[in-house]
């Protein structure tokens, strides 16, 4: 039998508890073996957990929603099937709601055939029984990508729609409802080719902002990002596009910032479909019209890679979540780790961890991330277990501390990868960073491949994200000596910034 075991991954159901956070990671099995893949967390009132998975059922040959609940532990309470005699889906982890009496609400698509689904509103008690479904759509194909509450109680749902498109494809399609699901009005955005919209949110002045994509030419292999700005009624305030031909964004996340304007993310709707692999995500912060503050990718390196869901907290940084795998694709040759990581509020990676679950072999993806009342982070996703060549994907819930431990001591463990600062080429020419010897014990030095084209500055960060050191560089330097002996026993990282921008980074020890 395989084993995939990291230092910092926790050992089968087992939950420990420090620093007063909580930290588990369980899978919910499928007594049927069905395929669950847990697309949204949300808390509950009562500290538990609700998750909902797209699935296949074997029982009905076609797809499902499964809905879980748990304890504060991750520990199963109930768990609730709902079918339709073709199919039934959820599209990603913005279809998913609790009011504030712990009803659930869902969105996504239910199939009537294969070439004709309507979007569809769902309504749950706290126990899971069905309360009311609404469906939303004409004769074609139309889906929900994402769902919010609005302020005066009712619902707004937002994704595709080809029976009331006005292209050859299909248009953004918007729909608003009243608190039971009765649609009350609908709008639809559209350019030559196919457009989709991926995220909605209600917005400040009342209106709404929504993130989306249009594609750029008929062969739809280039996808651009698109914010629409709309008033209370859905009508178009502005809109303003986000890449470029030469470097598409692909589908936008839009959500309003803690601290006024917006945050947007890009680069798939769903993480786990196959074309959005190795496509760097791209992150930017943003005004209130739209305008570009700062912008970032995250780029992780791998052969396969996908970045999902990024939570904006309340001191401005970002966490999210998803997966990282080097291998092939094939069900017994794709191996991937989930991963969680935290941008600060700059937009600069602070710290990266994966993660595996210890009973399968293949593979761990980690899909949506919400933090949590204790100061942690819980995420969902799906593990597979492939022991015997059977797949058997699961529910995989992944409860961490605010350092993203698992375990006590695993601040060491940070693993940096690249990521790519926008305009990089302009502000250094090629500059890369040596550091010698590592470990070190009292001092180290940091080379430069290339001579440094401007002024610079090196800092040195722990390995909990805090600034340690401060190095200012003069143009042409060609070498930096970093002094050690007031740092503790421990991992460093050493980062390297032109103009306020990470260029390169390096990890080093300092040893006793």
């Amino acid at each position: 039998m395989k084993y995939i075991i990291y230092l910092f991954i926790c050992l089968f159901f087992q939950v420990s508890a420090y620093a007063q956070i909580s930290t588990f990671s369980n899978t919910i099995n499928d007594e049927e073996d069905n395929t669950d893949v847990a697309y949204n967390i949300k808390m509950t009132k009562d500290k538990g957990f609700i998750s909902t998975s797209f699935s296949y059922c074997k029982s009905e040959g076609a797809g499902c929603i499964v809905v879980v609940k748990t304890d504060s532990l991750g520990q199963l309470i109930w768990r609730e099937i709902y079918t339709n005699p073709f199919a039934i889906e959820i599209s990603n982890y913005q279809s998913l709601l609790l009011t504030e009496d712990d009803k659930i609400v869902m969105s996504g698509s239910i199939y009537e055939s294969k070439d004709e689904y309507d979007l569809f509103i769902f309504m749950l008690d706290s126990q899971g029984d069905s309360l009311w479904m609404q469906q939303y759509g004409g004769v074609n194909r139309d889906s929900a990508r994402g769902l919010r509450a609005t302020p005066d109680g009712g619902y707004i749902v937002t994704g595709f729609t080809e029976s009331f498109a006005q292209n050859e494809r299909a248009d953004v399609y918007l729909v608003k409802t009243d608190s039971l699901g009765n649609e009350e009005w609908s709008k639809t955005y559209g350019d030559v080719y196919g457009d989709m919209g991926i995220s909605i949110e209600p917005d400040t002045d009342g209106g709404y902002v929504l993130g989306a994509y249009f594609e750029s030419n008929s062969e739809n292999t280039d996808r651009l990002g698109m914010i629409i700005k709309t008033d209370s009624l859905g009508e178009v305030l502005w809109q303003k596009q986000y890449g470029s031909i030469e470097k598409p964004h692909g589908p936008c996340l839009i959500q309003p910032s803690k601290f006024g304007g917006y945050f947007y993310v890009s680069s798939g709707d769903t993480i786990i479909q196959e074309e959005h692999f190795n496509q760097p995500r791209y992150v930017a912060r943003l005004d209130n019209q739209g305008n570009t503050l700062w912008e970032t990718y995250i780029s992780l390196g791998a052969k396969k890679t996908a970045v999902g869901r990024i939570v904006e907290l309340d001191d401005g940084s970002f966490v999210f979540c998803g997966f990282d795998e080097n291998t092939g694709f094939e069900p017994l040759d794709f191996d991937p780790f989930g991963l969680i990581g935290k941008l600060s509020a700059d937009g600069e990676l602070l710290w990266l961890r994966k993660y595996a679950y210890l009973e399968t072999v293949s593979p761990n993806m980690l899909i949506d991330i919400i933090p949590t009342e204790d100061g942690g982070f819980i995420s969902s996703g799906v593990a597979v277990d492939t022991i015997g060549g059977v797949n058997n994907p699961n529910i995989w819930l992944l409860k961490v501390d605010d350092r993203g431990c698992l375990e006590p001591g695993c601040e060491d463990d940070v693993i940096i990868t690249d990521i790519e600062e926008v305009g990089e080429e302009n502000i250094v020419d090629g500059s890369r960073m040596l550091l010698y010897p590592n470990p070190a014990t009292e001092q180290t030095a940091v080379y430069f491949k290339k001579q440094l084209a401007t002024n610079a500055v090196l800092e040195v960060y722990d390995a909990l994200g805090r600034w340690r050191q401060r190095y200012d560089l003069r143009v042409f330097q060609e070498r930096q000596v970093l002094d050690l002996e007031a740092l503790e026993v421990g991992t460093y990282l050493c980062v390297l910034k032109v103009q306020g921008k990470v260029v390169d980074r390096v990890r080093f020890l300092k040893g006793e």
